[in-house]
């Protein structure tokens, strides 16, 4: 085992939560790149203990970064929990994982292109 991958682990089987940034750095533009193994490994070794997907986007990184703004937009959108079946392959596991990313992030930015007049609430009421 990746000693990098043994706190983490450890962490997870006394069912703490655990953030990682799969592709092993952050990421600054729209590009998503691939996914490490460690994730998917990790995943592994942790049986039964869902990942949860998310995706981090802003305001920059949309058509609207061209809109003056005093302060950055970020947009979280997560995924379902996932449970990893740990007869899959690791790379397999980090494959997966960063398709559901992916499709969270490109909803991130669609999102951004809906003016928020035209966003209804549940509970909000037009007369």
């Amino acid at each position: 085992l990746d000693i990098s991958l043994k706190k983490p682990l450890e962490l997870l089987r006394e069912k703490n939560v655990v953030g990682i940034y799969p592709e092993g750095k952050r990421v600054f533009d729209e590009e998503i790149g691939f996914f490490k193994r460690g994730v998917g490994e990790l995943a592994r070794r942790a049986p039964g203990v869902p990942v949860l997907p998310l995706a981090i986007s802003s305001a920059q990184d949309s058509i609207l970064q061209v809109l003056p703004r005093p302060f950055k937009t970020i947009r979280i959108n997560f995924g379902a929990p996932y449970i990893p079946n740990p007869s899959y392959s690791a790379e397999a596991i980090a494959a997966l994982l960063r398709n559901q990313v992916m499709f969270l992030y490109h909803s991130s930015l669609r999102s951004f292109a809906v003016p928020k007049r035209h966003v209804s609430h549940p509970y909000h009421t037009r007369p």
